[in-house]
């Protein structure tokens, strides 16, 4: 187990600057995902804490040794693939003992790891087999057991599930989970799907266009995110936005105004407003509760209801023409055009933020 540290590191393509001074503290033992929309820079820091890449500046540090001039292979890490990255016409066996070969480990010790790597990753029926003969799920196995097998101080995994079914994805995922929890090493892990970052990480980077917006346990992010950026990415189905405005201060925070004079009370430190200053109101799906047309603090033109069994989602807009979505549990069975009142949650899971900048006023719960 090793810990990570990076120190302002960024990255240029000529004069394009694409990673702009990212600073983490990774802890020895820690499974923290890299996460973020397409093009933000995730792989590319992560092929950087490899050897892949060069970077530009900063530093990165393993265990406290600077590696910025270190070979990748002299890195003592293992990255998995997006594409499995398996030898065709090799087996099971060969692509896992391949690397161990080149390192000239003994064929004992090699057989050793093989044999443990295979029985933690139910392996041991196709070791005799090619890729080409193995399901996606089996492959990308092979691809995580041959990273097993040199027992690196840090795992870095590339998007591993993304050719996957959904189904394989989710067992995928739980086998990762597993695979953490017997082995204890540290784990790097990108991928652009939240729900991956959600169940998988003790801690999540958040990046978008080079730089960290919040780096934190997935449950502090969820439920208080630094920003605009950070709370309409985290969380499935995304937070509903909803414009607002500085109405006035109360004892524990202050009235806002939403379009249509509906005011409701938010929980949050800051008192620095001006008047009518606009703001950003956000409220997750699941903490709107329905009743009935007036009841509420706003009411909902019902476009489409998608009832799922034990829960339903229910879209439409507001009186200020804005759409808004909720997440009711059971079966609500709202219908095309019917209008809902809607409850906008607690004051406890309002969130309210800088129209102009996208930061966060803190809660004050």
């Amino acid at each position: 187990m090793s810990s990570i540290g990076l120190r302002d590191v960024r990255k240029s393509y000529g004069r394009l600057e694409v990673i702009h001074g990212i600073n983490l503290a990774i802890n020895s033992g820690e499974f923290v995902v890299f996460v973020g929309p397409s093009g933000c820079g995730k792989s590319t820091l992560l092929r950087m804490i490899a050897g892949l890449e060069e970077i530009s500046a900063g530093d990165i540090y393993i265990d406290d040794e600077r590696i910025n001039h270190v070979p990748a292979a002299k890195r003592g890490l293992a990255m998995v693939f997006q594409s499995y990255a398996l030898y065709p016409h090799m087996s099971v066996r060969q692509n896992m003992s391949f690397g161990l070969e080149n390192l000239g480990y003994s064929k004992k010790e090699t057989e050793h790891r093989i044999a443990e790597a295979a029985r933690m990753l139910r392996l041991e029926d196709y070791l005799h087999r090619r890729p080409g003969a193995l399901s996606g799920g089996q492959r990308q196995r092979v691809a995580i057991g041959r990273a097993v097998v040199r027992e690196p101080k840090v795992f870095l995994f590339d998007e591993p599930l993304s050719n996957l079914d959904a189904e394989l994805r989710v067992q995928m995922r739980s086998e990762i989970s597993a695979l953490h929890r017997r082995l204890g090493n540290t784990m790097i892990y990108v991928t652009h799907d939240q729900v991956e970052a959600m169940t998988l990480a003790n801690r999540i980077a958040v990046l978008r266009d080079g730089k960290c917006e919040q780096f934190d346990t997935p449950l502090e992010i969820y439920n208080r995110p630094a920003n605009l950026f950070v709370a309409g990415f985290i969380g499935s189905p995304r937070m509903n936005f909803i414009k607002s405005r500085f109405s006035k201060l109360q004892p524990n925070g202050i009235t806002i105004e939403l379009a249509g004079d509906a005011k409701l009370n938010v929980l949050i430190k800051s008192n620095a407003f001006v008047a009518n200053q606009p703001l950003m109101f956000g409220i997750r799906p699941e903490h709107i509760r329905l009743t009935k047309p007036g009841a509420g603090d706003v009411d909902l033109h019902v476009e489409v209801s998608e009832e799922l069994g034990g829960e339903c989602y229910i879209y439409g807009t507001i009186p200020s023409g804005e759409r808004v979505m909720v997440r009711a549990p059971g079966q609500a069975k709202a219908k095309h055009n019917e209008r809902l009142g809607l409850i906008l949650g607690d004051p406890s899971v309002r969130h309210l933020f800088n129209a102009e900048t996208g930061d966060v006023f803190p809660l004050a719960v």
